[in-house]
């Protein structure tokens, strides 16, 4: 039976926003209704005048409320912003959640959705905290977030206030059905009062359809954008590059989150000349482009980003903290394995990556981007297969149309 489907997300954009726009791509291809509501196209940082008074309230967390220790972002005042979007809601069978804060009231959520299901597809910690969306260690979430060290004194309070308020406004709604992309975070939000003993499925994040598809993921790998020679050829055939390329993506380098620092540190002591190692950097900011063999690509759209993961061999993924980027999904589809921060949802990358590694310091990432070797066409092949069976989009489509009918 097709439903009718109602993504609710910030913005389209980012994370949440893609995983939202291409699960209603993909379900309106399977014969359903669905559309995504929400505030803006992109991001508050490259268009603050789309959503003003979000963009206020934002600034304000950043630098009124939240603590110049704390890494992760967070949001109160921004939480206390909404939509009037009762009309766009009133024929919908299914109000899925992605990242809705700033966009719907949660204290009036349960009685727009009535009898509804109301399904949360978790993004990060937002929604069982009082104002972080990664606690980054602090376990003060799963007994009711006093003293919260995300915030500055005058405001830890209002954190205390604000987590109550999100659990009143979730016990309101009648038929919460909860999702999370990753294990680990199913994990932290079970710990959670707000979720304590609900049922939370694990669903991948989908690739999008375009993507799923067979393709070569040695296309590009034969010369880099200035031109050079970067092929020879392996035992067995295989067509193995003389360099190793790494590459880093991330929306803002400069983001301490992201961990970026660690990652171009790591990369200087494994090749301190730069010679038999590029260091990519893709995204906003020129962090670490002065050090030999790294290179920054600033901004790049996401055509240029295919082509950029084409030709590499690992993804560093030093962040801090992550769910289930789909920016891994993405290279290791494109065969491109990951070598990631053993730390919060990361790990569970490496179930389908094999020539994949962790680490936990920067020495450790040192000594892993000094000891893997350029990967294979037939590695990249088998990776990039086995990414598109996992990610797949009309399984994960599937696997949501059976919490929707099933709860």
């Amino acid at each position: 039976m097709a439903l009718r489907i109602a993504h609710l997300s910030f913005s389209s954009s980012g994370g949440a926003g893609t995983v939202a726009t291409r699960l209603a791509d993909i379900q309106r291809s399977m014969g359903h209704e669905a559309t995504v509501i929400s505030q803006i196209a992109g991001s508050l940082r490259d268009a603050p005048f789309a959503a003003p008074l979000h963009t206020a309230a934002a600034t304000a967390d950043q630098f009124l409320v939240k603590s110049a220790s704390f890494d992760a972002p967070i949001s109160l005042y921004r939480d206390r912003l909404s939509q009037q979007l009762d009309e766009s809601l009133r024929g919908v069978d299914i109000i899925h959640l992605h990242w809705p804060h700033g966009l719907i009231d949660l204290d009036r959520l349960g009685e727009i959705a009535g009898s509804r299901p109301v399904v949360w597809t978790l993004h990060d910690m937002a929604a069982f905290t009082g104002v972080c969306h990664y606690s980054l260690g602090c376990e003060r979430f799963t007994s009711g977030c006093a003293a919260c060290p995300a915030v500055k004194g005058p405001f830890r309070g209002a954190v205390e206030r604000h987590l109550t308020e999100k659990a009143t406004a979730l016990e309101g709604i009648h038929d919460l059905r909860v999702v999370s992309p990753s294990h680990w975070l199913a994990g932290e939000a079970s710990r959670s009062p707000l979720f304590e003993g609900k049922d939370i499925r694990v669903i991948q994040n989908p690739l999008a359809l375009s993507d799923a598809g067979e393709h070569n993921p040695d296309q590009q790998r034969a010369s880099d954008p200035e031109g050079r020679d970067l092929a020879s050829t392996a035992e067995g055939g295989d067509t193995a590059r003389e360099a190793l390329t790494f590459v880093v993506l991330a929306a803002n380098l400069e983001d301490p989150l992201k961990g970026v620092e660690d990652a171009v540190e790591g990369f200087r002591r494994a090749f301190p000349t730069g010679q038999g190692a590029t260091l990519e950097l893709v995204g906003r900011g020129e962090r670490g482009a002065s050090i030999p063999g790294v290179v920054a690509r600033g901004y790049q759209s996401s055509s240029e980003v295919a082509k950029i993961l084409e030709r590499a061999d690992y993804l560093v993924v030093a962040s801090r903290a992550e769910n289930q980027p789909l920016a891994i999904a993405e290279a290791q589809a494109a065969g491109v394995s990951l070598i990631g921060r053993e730390a919060t949802g990361i790990p569970e990358h490496l179930e389908i990556d094999p020539e994949g590694a962790l680490f936990d310091s920067v020495e450790s990432l040192a000594t892993v981007l000094g000891t893997v070797t350029p990967r294979s066409s037939t590695q990249r092949a088998q990776l990039a297969h086995r990414a598109r069976v996992h990610y797949d989009p009309i399984a994960t489509a599937q696997s949501y149309e059976r919490v929707y009918s099933t709860g």
